[in-house]
């Protein structure tokens, strides 16, 4: 069973469903290959929140002092003048339907990962 959207597709309706507009960076595709990320920006929604709850980490300044860690020159004018608190990696699912697939114990059936 195989993905029936394209990866940019789910990445645009989260984009506007999560974020607010005025709050929302999307990275373009060189600037993804540096940082790893599809999208930043803030959000207030409550529901992401509380979903994601006991997976939040604290948070980080990312300035320049960082750029080194990464080997490479990021243009910091680059960024948002807003602060985000979300980013985002978007990946198209993968249909597992093998009993040896990491999680399968934890589902006991076929699975999207």
């Amino acid at each position: 069973m195989f993905c029936e959207f394209e990866e940019k597709q789910f990445e645009k309706l989260m984009d506007f469903e999560l974020f607010d507009s005025l709050r929302l960076f999307p990275i373009g595709q060189v600037f993804e290959g540096s940082l790893g990320i599809d999208s930043a920006g803030f959000t207030r929604n409550k529901h992401f929140w509380r979903m994601l709850r006991r997976f939040c980490l604290p948070g980080i300044h990312l300035g320049p002092n960082l750029w080194p860690l990464r080997g490479e020159d990021i243009d910091s004018d680059a960024f948002p003048s807003f602060r985000c608190n979300v980013f985002l990696q978007y990946k198209r699912p993968q249909y597992v339907s093998s009993k040896l697939g990491a999680e399968y114990s934890d589902w006991e059936q076929n699975y999207y990962r």
